[in-house]
């Protein structure tokens, strides 16, 4: 018997954006939300440690069904996604001011399994056209409503860093780019990206928009 637990994987997924939402809501402060990012790198780190280096799933079948659950099979020898993902989110929150790493964060949370969803494509495969606009689109959505709220920037100058952040989210969201054998998850990519090339781009639209 097959079991299909993408949609699980996609909701799982979204889920971590929820602690995204409380420090843009003001429930908890900056320093939390780190702290929370980095305990789940280090649940996550132990996690992987245990599938790929000992042989503990195959005697907790409990545990071997949470694998199950959260790796794909292409995963099997190799660090998954969720690894990646909280590392991502955890990178941003220390290489960027929050005005660039939240962005990026909610884009990861929200916009990748928005665009799985759409999709018809299987792993490895390209993404549809359409679904690269409808993630962009998403993802502008996401940046602006946040930068509007939480910046001086103008309308001009938001709109455009929204455009910047999401063509980054986009691009490393349907990149397929090897690594000497080794393909970076979008996971990884996504926030860092986004959040790399809004930092960048947050100056001149300050100066002349």
């Amino acid at each position: 018997m097959t079991h299909d637990y993408e949609p699980g994987r996609r909701l799982f997924h979204a889920s971590g954006g929820l602690f995204v939402l409380l420090y843009v809501f003001e429930v908890i402060p900056w320093y939390v939300l780190g702290a929370l990012a980095v305990a789940g790198v280090a649940v996550a780190g132990v996690l992987e440690f245990l599938r790929l280096f000992t042989d503990v799933a195959d005697r907790m079948p409990l545990l071997k069904d949470l694998y199950s659950r959260l790796t794909r099979p292409y995963e099997d020898g190799s660090p998954a996604g969720y690894f990646y993902y909280m590392l991502s989110m955890c990178v941003a929150w220390l290489a960027f001011p929050p005005f660039a790493a939240v962005p990026g964060m909610l884009m990861l949370a929200f916009g990748d399994p928005f665009s799985g969803v759409l999709t018809e494509a299987s792993s490895g495969e390209r993404k549809e056209w359409w679904v690269f606009l409808a993630m962009f689109s998403f993802c502008v959505f996401i940046a602006f409503l946040f930068l509007r709220t939480t910046t001086s920037l103008s309308t001009a100058g938001v709109a455009l860093v929204s455009a910047g952040g999401a063509a980054g989210a986009t691009v490393a969201d349907g990149a397929n780019v090897e690594v000497r054998g080794f393909f970076l998850d979008d996971n990884l990519t996504i926030p860092i990206l986004s959040g790399l090339i809004i930092r960048v781009l947050a100056a001149p639209a300050a100066l002349f928009l």
